[in-house]
């Protein structure tokens, strides 16, 4: 009588082989269904870079609102720029959204002369403060800078040149006649506006006009400005549609220097 036979089962490594062998066909041999298939979901984290999109493929109307900024941090620390040098140009820019603190030194200069429309309010004081600052020139510690305004109530129409330092004990030498308290003092970052001008002049009349200019010296411990300043006012006239600059109450700023 023979032995009985003895079944050999497989080990448990073999069987772990086996199965994985039997998973990674299955995975490999999966294919997609068809076209337009692919969803975002199927696709790995960070799988799509600039190599694999097409030149020019991507538009304006694919970027979210706000998702281009003016600079970002790089991952290496470095701050990097997401627009190409020269693509702001003037037209982008809002009108009156920047300040003498965003342009550089000398970057400001009106010399050409620029014309802004009047900014009307009740009462010389608050139509002042309301009034936008038009910066005409910025060196250093100093701004230049025009206002123009209508008292409603006076009737009047002012226009105003301003100086302005975030440096303290500025010497400015206006010459007699201007509005600058004394000339030969120190000017303080914390020196009222009303106490700061340099140039003003007024017209009541309905059509009326008026220009003055004056040559104002600057020293601080940054800057030696010899700054040339003028203005025009112009009265609105209800008989006239426009004026020379425009139509309404308007004045007209130039500011320039050397130093």
């Amino acid at each position: 009588m023979s032995a009985p036979r003895r079944s050999r089962r497989p080990s448990a490594g073999l069987l772990v082989a086996s199965l994985a062998l039997v998973l990674a066909a299955s995975g490999s041999s999966t294919a997609l269904p068809g076209r337009g298939s692919v969803k975002a979901d199927d696709l790995a984290k960070n799988s799509v870079t600039s190599k694999a999109i097409r030149a020019g493929a991507v538009k304006s109307s694919d970027l979210a609102s706000g998702s281009v900024g003016s600079t970002a941090l790089a991952q290496d620390g470095v701050r990097s720029t997401h627009l190409a040098d020269n693509a702001v140009r003037g037209a982008e820019v809002q009108d009156g959204s920047l300040s003498a603190a965003d342009l550089a030194d000398h970057a400001v200069s009106s010399k050409n002369g620029v014309a802004i429309p009047a900014t009307a309010a009740p009462g010389e004081s608050e139509a002042r403060d309301n009034a936008p600052e038009r910066a005409l020139l910025a060196a250093g510690p100093i701004t230049v800078y025009g206002k123009c305004f209508v008292d409603t109530v006076g009737g009047r129409l002012h226009a105003e040149v301003f100086v302005r330092t975030s440096e303290a004990d500025v010497l400015v030498n206006a010459p007699a006649g201007t509005s600058y308290p004394g000339g030969n003092v120190f000017l303080q970052p914390a020196t009222p506006e009303a106490q700061r001008t340099l140039l003003d002049d007024v017209v009541a009349p309905v059509g009326g006009a008026a220009t003055q200019q004056s040559t104002i010296t600057i020293v601080s411990a940054q800057e030696h400005l010899t700054v040339s300043a003028s203005l025009f006012l112009q009265r609105r006239d209800p008989a006239e549609p426009t004026g020379p600059y425009g139509a309404g109450d308007r004045c007209l700023f130039g500011a320039s220097s050397v130093g």
